[in-house]
């Protein structure tokens, strides 16, 4: 599924009727079906309206969202969204969140079991089927928020720093668990990171926002194919593609 931002805008209210604080300028953005997009930049910078705005989540002050070629009017069931923490609900066991990925309709008509048991499978937590979130190390409860986004088989993933509270370890081993199922089940997905090694690891192209009001001000491709081979996070090309990005970032932070 293709998403297409067109001149997008946004302010945010100020207290005391103060002016609107502007977070977002002008910004075009065209994700076709299948890629996977990076979008990086400084702190505050509106990365993260950016991605709400284009999962449906927030309506943009300006401009407009297609989706598949139609205008957006809010959240669908197309688009699914990961965020940084997993927000589990406590009282329910890992099989139980995953299920609430999926629609209601399927949950009613008993639909659920297969694709649910085959996502447990996947992230590796069998052991842990019926244990709650409270039980569940940080790795383990975001492998399972990937998971119920994944679960109602969505045609576009919106990433918002994910793995950012997670150890290395932890967060290479999502990485690529992430990439396996980006890869093996198609999807579109866009994430929001401010790891720009990260970025290059997962994404097809990388973008780099101005400090706010946010602006797409560069756009670097990432020259090799997903999923990234074993070595790709030591190798050449990678590091000469940060060093690219961060003298951009660096340039950019000058400027203001």
């Amino acid at each position: 599924m293709a998403l297409r931002a067109e001149a997008i805008g946004h302010a945010f209210k100020r207290h005391l009727n103060g002016p609107p604080l502007d977070v977002l300028n002008g910004i075009d953005l065209q994700v076709e079906a299948g890629q996977f997009v990076a979008i990086v930049g400084p702190s505050g910078c509106g990365k993260s309206t950016l991605l709400r705005i284009l999962a449906g989540l927030i309506d943009p002050l300006a401009g407009r969202l297609l989706i598949g070629g139609v205008p957006s009017t809010g959240p669908d069931q197309r688009r699914a969204m990961v965020f940084q923490q997993p927000s589990l609900y406590p009282w329910l066991n890992v099989t139980d969140n995953i299920s609430f990925g999926l629609p209601p309709l399927r949950r009613r008509l008993g639909l659920a079991d297969q694709r649910v048991n085959e996502l447990v499978e996947r992230i590796g937590l069998q052991a842990f089927a019926d244990h709650r979130p409270d039980s569940l190390s940080g790795g383990m409860a975001q492998r399972v928020a990937l998971a119920r986004a994944l679960a109602g088989q969505p045609e576009m993933l919106m990433l918002d720093e994910p793995f950012a509270s997670l150890d290395q370890q932890t967060r290479e081993d999502m990485q690529d668990l992430l990439a396996d199922f980006i890869a093996d089940e198609r999807r579109t997905a866009v994430l929001v990171t401010h790891d720009i090694d990260e970025a290059i690891q997962l994404a097809d192209k990388v973008y780099l926002m101005s400090p706010r009001p946010g602006r797409l001000i560069a756009e670097f491709n990432v020259p090799a194919a997903r999923p990234r081979p074993a070595d790709f996070r030591t190798s050449d090309a990678l590091v000469v593609l940060k060093r690219d990005i961060v003298d951009s970032l660096r340039a950019a932070m000058a400027t203001g």
